[in-house]
């Protein structure tokens, strides 16, 4: 295999894999599903990731 087809191939894979990562975050609700723990969604700057996490907080607080 040539370095560019094997390069090309390569970028495939990891755009596929870039999917799965995000679908897998997505229907985990931006969630470590090892820990729970908030995930970064992309794009989200640190600010609105910290907005997000406190709404979220509040949110649960206010249902108990």
């Amino acid at each position: 295999m040539h370095t560019e087809e094997f390069e090309v191939q390569t970028q495939s894979v990891m755009r596929y894999l870039d999917v799965e990562r995000l679908q897998a975050k997505q229907l985990a609700g931006w969630r470590c599903q090892e820990c729970n723990r908030p995930c970064r969604q992309s794009g989200e700057s640190a600010q609105d990731v910290s907005k997000r996490i406190a709404s979220e907080s509040k949110l649960a607080a206010d249902h108990d």
